[in-house]
């Protein structure tokens, strides 16, 4: 296990919850921030089984329920591994239908006589006489209101003047029974791709996406008071324990990192006894119950700038296929 013992998987078994809901929670964060990167050859079952202490049935459904997520998978004779890269999106009937007429361009200038770049140069100086572009649409699906928001904006940044980036989430999607109209690509969190698959069936590319803890909170984290007892608080539970580790990684200074879920009895005792409370996203509702002399924040993510980068030529992709749906 020498390469796989950097995996950050450590069972916390003082937590109230079960040893294969610790295992797949990290692992599933560990894809979605990075921690784990993608290609990553994880431990046998029973090698697992034994580093943890648990039985090998437990790490199995564990790996089974994360392969069903599209998250890990099987090569026979060689073991289990992080897929190496998200999902590639699904080419939509436009983009084929795109390929096909490049195709039969190409063999109409050939049987005229032109060459295949006689033929490119023509549809470049053709291009360029074509009305203004349209921006593309893209949707981000997160599953909290304003952490989606502020990754859509983050989004925003890196693409086109032209391009709209807008927000929603897997609750709203769910409601509604159909994917919205005008979507030209959807983007959520790595590990939320193939659930976004299957609510949108088809109507666009969706590319998962790697977070990162963002800037403001490995600085909120940096300036802790050293000796600090902290309590990492979250109101999901198989994550529970990646975030009590990614608190002390980047607060290493701090004396004690206690976690603690936000509906579990006798949280206020827990929150009395810290000097700095830090939440998970979308477990804001615990400040009411912070003490006035006890600071709290959100640890917040932000979208990787090397997974952003990853999903442009997907989107270039995308804009070919509108420019020829809009072509004269």
């Amino acid at each position: 296990m020498d390469r796989d013992a950097r995996l950050p998987l450590a069972l916390d078994r003082s937590l109230p919850l079960p040893v294969g809901v610790q295992i797949r929670g990290q692992i599933e964060y560990g894809v979605t921030t990075g921690d784990i990167p993608r290609g990553t050859r994880l431990p046998s079952v029973r090698e697992l089984a034994g580093a943890l202490e648990v039985s090998v049935a437990t790490v199995a459904q564990a790996y089974r329920e994360l392969g069903e997520q599209g998250l890990l998978e099987s090569r026979p004779g060689l073991g289990t591994f992080v897929v190496d890269r998200p999902a590639p999106a699904e080419e939509t009937e436009s983009v084929l239908a795109l390929r096909r007429a490049v195709d039969a361009l190409f063999a109409g200038a050939e049987r005229l006589g032109f060459s295949r770049a006689a033929a490119a140069e023509a549809v470049v100086l053709r291009a360029g006489q074509a009305r203004p572009k349209q921006g593309l649409r893209v949707l981000f699906v997160g599953i909290h209101d304003e952490a989606s928001q502020a990754y859509s904006a983050a989004i925003r940044g890196a693409l086109q003047a032209e391009d709209a980036v807008g927000w929603t989430t897997f609750g709203r999607l769910d409601r509604s029974g159909r994917p919205p109209a005008g979507v030209d690509a959807y983007l959520t969190i790595a590990n939320r791709a193939s659930r976004l698959k299957e609510l949108v069936a088809g109507a666009a590319p969706v590319v998962g996406l790697t977070f990162i803890p963002s800037r403001e909170t490995r600085t909120q984290l940096a300036q802790l008071r050293g000796g600090a007892r902290v309590a990492a608080v979250t109101d999901v539970p198989e994550f529970l324990p990646s975030l009590r580790r990614n608190v002390g990684r980047f607060a290493p200074h701090v004396d004690e990192v206690v976690g603690a879920l936000a509906g579990a009895a006798g949280l206020q005792r827990v929150l009395r006894s810290c000097d700095a409370i830090v939440y998970g996203t979308g477990s804001g509702a615990v400040l009411s119950k912070v003490p006035p002399d006890v600071d709290a924040f959100e640890f917040r993510f932000e979208p990787d700038a090397h997974a952003i980068a990853a999903l442009l030529p997907t989107l270039e992709r995308v804009r070919s296929g509108r420019a020829h749906e809009e072509a004269p």
